[in-house]
This record gives C-alpha cells, sequence and structure tokens, in this order.
C-alpha cells in the first residue's frame, strides 16, 4: 500500500535524518563590536550634544509621559490632525540622507526607507 499512512507515504520530514543544512547554528553578528570614537572637530561635538539633549527632552520621565498624554488627547480632539508630522518627517529624511551620504544606511538597515513610504 501507497497510501498517506502508510509505510511509504506518511510524514517523510521526521523520518529523514537531519543534514548540516538542517541545523541552525548560533547566529553570528555581521559587523564587529560598536566603537564609539571622540568627536573629531568642535562642529561634530555640538552635533553630538544637540542630538544628547534631544534625546534627553524625549526620555520617558514621568512629566514627559504626562505631556505626550495630554498631547494625545488634544489630537484626538483635534480630529487626529498631527501638525508637527510634516516636522518629523523633514527630520527623519535628513538623518537617512546623512546615513546614506555616510555609507551607513545598510548597517542601520535604512537603505529602502527613504524610497519606501517614509515620506
Amino acid at each position: 500500500g501507497g497510501g498517506a499512512g502508510g509505510p511509504s507515504g506518511g510524514d517523510r520530514a521526521a523520518k529523514r535524518p537531519k543534514r548540516d543544512r538542517d541545523v541552525v547554528g548560533p547566529l553570528v553578528p555581521l559587523t564587529g563590536p560598536v566603537t564609539v570614537r571622540p568627536p573629531a572637530n568642535e562642529e561634530e561635538r555640538k552635533e553630538v550634544e544637540k542630538w544628547k539633549e534631544e534625546r534627553r527632552k524625549a526620555y520617558p520621565t514621568p512629566a514627559n509621559v504626562a505631556r505626550r498624554a495630554a498631547e494625545a488627547a488634544a489630537l484626538r480632539e483635534a480630529g487626529g490632525l498631527d501638525p508637527k508630522k510634516s516636522e518629523r518627517m523633514a527630520k527623519l529624511r535628513e538623518i537617512l540622507e546623512k546615513q546614506r551620504a555616510m555609507g551607513l544606511d545598510h548597517a542601520a538597515g535604512t537603505t529602502d526607507m527613504l524610497d519606501g513610504g517614509y515620506g
């Protein structure tokens, strides 16, 4: 007999021996460890400080969480239109263009973000 449950049918994948290509090894990082170099000049130092300050402002402190909740409530009341969206999209585009110019877009996983539905 050759039915699905018979000796020649059935679950072949469970009966065949495992091969090297069937076994997934440990994940290996594609790049080495991240090294942070000091700013090369005053302009870079200022840019880093500006970035740090922006991150501090966005950190989820209780005050920031409350402020965002109030903004979200006001946004819902206004019909869901976000006046800051175009500003954020312009900033994102600027960052993505910098990454692309520096050749970091592939490592950051942002290669197709400018081409996709991100602005």
